[in-house]
């Protein structure tokens, strides 16, 4: 399935400052951001110019968000990471009960029949070996190609559940890989993740809510770029109108995006024009 393209619209600063760990650094990066920042399409944006750039390693990317059902639980987590690397199922993660006792008679009481769900209630060793599984295999796919780690809005995470995907995933096996090109990005709110997460980040951007001076400059030719492009607009003027006209229509760049793909799909097949046809 072909994934739509994202437009570029400024960001020049921020894609900057993330191009060397795009290229072959490894590390971490957090990117600030508060409930009126665009970042899941931020998100979107790096996925993308992961899988479309040209980099001396291929990149995989998996986005981890606590509000996704595929990764809201630790145990989902590592499911996503092992679907998303195609690693080989673990032996020691299948699931299956264990009888504790069948036909016990105690007076009056009959127990029979119980059993634990394994799936439900994992043990120690069992989840370590399942973390060592899923790490493993992202050590062994490290030696030929990139792979990216993204937490979008970890900040929703309660604060034990990231306790423990510091301390027993990336503390103990993660952290290490990180010269072999391992790139975690955070983009979450400052405020509210707690103490543990992220890890101490090699560099911190900020997704702004609105564009100042010069960033609202660059998005204006960008949207006019865009609109030349896809022919939305048939002349510099008209494309030039068209940006200005949308970005006065939008208060915060989260609803730039929102109103540009509303126009993109009501004006398909049909071009603004900069005289009579």
């Amino acid at each position: 399935m072909t994934r739509a393209s994202v437009p570029r619209i400024d960001w020049r600063q921020q894609v900057s400052a993330l191009e060397p760990f795009l290229v072959d650094r490894g590390g971490v990066v957090r990117i600030l951001v508060s409930e009126d920042s665009p970042a899941s399409t931020f998100s979107k944006l790096i996925r993308q110019l992961m899988r479309d750039g040209s980099w001396s390693r291929t990149w995989t990317s998996v986005q981890i968000d606590p509000r996704n059902a595929n990764t809201h639980y630790l145990s989902d987590l590592l499911e996503q990471l092992k679907r998303s690397l195609k690693l080989e199922d673990d032996p020691a993660a299948d699931t299956g009960t264990v009888t504790v006792g069948s036909n016990i008679h105690a007076n009056n009481v009959d127990i029979s029949k119980v059993e634990v769900n394994l799936q439900e209630v994992e043990s120690v060793s069992r989840w370590r070996k399942r973390l060592e599984h899923v790490a493993d295999g992202i050590e062994d796919r490290l030696q030929t190609q990139r792979i990216c780690l993204i937490f979008l809005n970890s900040h929703t995470y309660d604060e034990s559940t990231l306790s423990q995907i510091r301390s027993g995933l990336w503390d103990e096996r993660l952290a290490a890989m990180v010269d072999a090109g391992l790139l975690l990005v955070d983009i979450s709110d400052s405020a509210r993740c707690g103490p543990d997460w992220p890890p101490d980040p090699d560099l911190v951007l900020e997704l702004p809510e609105r564009f100042d001076d010069g960033s609202r400059a660059d998005a204006q030719a960008d949207l006019a770029d865009i609109a030349l492009r896809e022919g939305i607009a048939d002349a510099e003027n008209t494309a030039e109108m068209f940006a200005m006209t949308l970005l006065q229509s939008s208060d915060k760049v989260r609803d730039l995006y929102a109103n540009l793909a509303r126009l993109q799909a009501t004006q398909a097949g049909s071009t603004i024009r900069s005289g009579p046809a």
